[in-house]
Formats: C-alpha cells, sequence, structure tokens
C-alpha cells in the first residue's frame, strides 16, 4: 500500500510539475516575441501643434484662454508662439513633459499657464 501511495505522489507530482514547465516556457516565448517587436511609439512627435492655452498673472489677477501654435521636441513643450508673432522660448521656461497632451508651468514673471494640445 505505501509502494502505491507514494508511487501515485510521484507521478502526479511529475505531471504538475511538467505542465507547469510548458505553461512557462509557452508564455515566456510570447513575451520575448511581443517585446523584441516593440516600438515605442510617440503620442505627439515633433512639431508645430494648435493648443489651448490658459495664462493667470498672479499679480493682476487677469487670466485669459488663447488658441496658439505651440513646438514639441522630444515629449516636451519648447515653444509658444504668440498671434501678434512673438514667442515664449525656453529663455523664459524650462521645457516642461507634455507627452500626455497637457501641460502647466510658470515662467520667469510668475505667470502660470495650461497648455492642451488640439
Amino acid at each position: 500500500m505505501k509502494r502505491i501511495t507514494l508511487f501515485l505522489t510521484l507521478f502526479l507530482t511529475l505531471i504538475a510539475c511538467n505542465q507547469r514547465k510548458n505553461y512557462y516556457n509557452d508564455n515566456s516565448t510570447d513575451v520575448y516575441e511581443e517585446n523584441s517587436t516593440y516600438e515605442k511609439e510617440e503620442k505627439y512627435p515633433d512639431g508645430t501643434y494648435e493648443a489651448e492655452v490658459e495664462v493667470y498673472n498672479p499679480d493682476t489677477g487677469h487670466e485669459a484662454t488663447y488658441t496658439l501654435n505651440v513646438e514639441v521636441e522630444d515629449g516636451e513643450l519648447t515653444k509658444i508662439y504668440w498671434n501678434n508673432g512673438g514667442w515664449l522660448d525656453d529663455s523664459h521656461f524650462s521645457p516642461v513633459d507634455i507627452s500626455d497632451g497637457s501641460a502647466s508651468f510658470e515662467d520667469d514673471r510668475g505667470r502660470e499657464y495650461k497648455v492642451e494640445l488640439n
């Protein structure tokens, strides 16, 4: 009776281990194939985009919203073009991450900006 129980236990253990081995081997191959062909796709590649830009001046309490063109480089907002031909660039603010389509920052004069890419 002990031999039958031992044999049965050993047999079931081997079957369970073999099934687990196949499970891990199959999935690891699939994951490797997915990762090896994965390429990062930027939602906003480098270029000029139209955006809604909210500007708040805490000194005056004035708040305004504009539709302006902005420049994106390496997933960061680098420049805002004003309708009068001027611009706000990295000499007045540090480039901020806009890879998700929105960004907030403060310029060197303390004005607060919220930018949403259209």
